[in-house]
């Protein structure tokens, strides 16, 4: 690996992350995979009152995911969810290519240039939005061009369609 990709922020994450756990203790839980180079991931969350009250992680994977997932849980923990699927996305569009890096996002900005090592970067925040999505049954909402703009929940979308 190229040591561009392992600057000290990056090392920050990877040796102490934030929300890292030896074992899951929350009680909704998600288990996520990249089958392209073997990360795998399980992911605790604790959502009351519409907030992301606790993110915890643990699994196998490489630097990228892990330090990744920190940064996820430093700026998701304790957050209102509609905040953090709005964070959600801006990552996600940055790692397809569609959208500014967030700057919350600055020790993985080596991947502007290593597309390759980005599926390892949005394993953590795939899953969490699919956790989240499925903990709050949510509905994705797509605009005329597909889109996906928002989600909202089931039951509000039922009452909207009537």
């Amino acid at each position: 690996m190229s040591s561009l990709i392992y600057n000290a922020e990056l090392m920050q994450h990877y040796h102490q992350p934030s929300g890292w756990v030896d074992e899951l203790t929350l009680g909704q839980r998600h288990n996520i995979e990249n089958s392209h180079c073997g990360d795998e991931l399980k992911i605790g969350t604790l959502i009351e009152s519409n907030h992301l009250l606790d993110i915890e992680f643990c699994g196998e994977c490489c630097a990228v995911c892990r330090a990744s997932s920190s940064i996820l849980y430093q700026n998701l923990f304790n957050q209102p969810i509609n905040d953090a699927l709005s964070k959600i996305m801006a990552v996600e569009k940055w790692l397809l290519d569609e959208g500014e890096r967030p700057n919350f996002m600055g020790p993985l900005a080596i991947l502007e240039k290593n597309y390759i090592r980005r599926q390892c970067a949005q394993l953590p925040w795939e899953g969490i939005r699919n956790s989240i999505i499925n903990q709050m049954k949510l509905a994705p909402v797509e605009n005329k061009t597909g889109e996906v703009t928002e989600c909202r929940n089931y039951t509000e979308l039922c009452v909207l369609a009537h």
